[in-house]
C-alpha cells in the first residue's frame, strides 16, 4: 500500500474497533460490525500524529565531515498503527481490519 500524497488511501486509527449495532426486529440480514467513524486519508492521520515524529539513523553515508565524522545519514520518521480501510481486505471474525504500521518520512 504505497501512496505518495496519501490523498486516496484511507485508514482508521490503530485503536479503532468496530461496533455491532443493536439488533432490530423483523426480517432481513442481521447487523454486521462496522467502524463508527469514517476512515481518514493517510496524510491527515500523519499530520494528526506529528507529535510522535522521531529522528532515526538509516545507514552510513560515504562522505565524512568534521560535524559528522561517521557519515551517519539521519532523517525524521513517523511510525503509527493504522487499520487500512478497503473492502477487499479480509476482516477478522469480529469485523476488525488487520492493523499495520504507517511509516512516513
Amino acid at each position: 500500500m504505497w501512496s505518495r500524497s496519501g490523498g486516496t488511501t484511507s485508514a482508521h486509527t490503530g485503536d479503532a474497533r468496530p461496533a455491532t449495532p443493536a439488533r432490530r426486529a423483523g426480517p432481513g440480514r442481521p447487523a454486521r460490525p462496522a467502524y463508527p467513524s469514517p476512515p481518514a486519508n493517510l496524510r491527515l492521520l500523519a499530520i494528526a500524529n506529528a507529535d510522535q515524529i522521531r529522528q532515526g539513523t538509516g545507514r552510513q553515508g560515504t562522505t565524512a565531515t568534521k560535524g559528522n565524522p561517521t557519515a551517519s545519514m539521519t532523517s525524521h520518521f513517523l511510525a503509527i498503527r493504522v487499520r487500512p480501510a478497503n473492502r477487499d481486505i479480509p476482516r477478522a471474525d469480529d469485523g476488525s481490519l488487520p492493523d499495520c504500521r504507517l511509516l512516513a518520512g
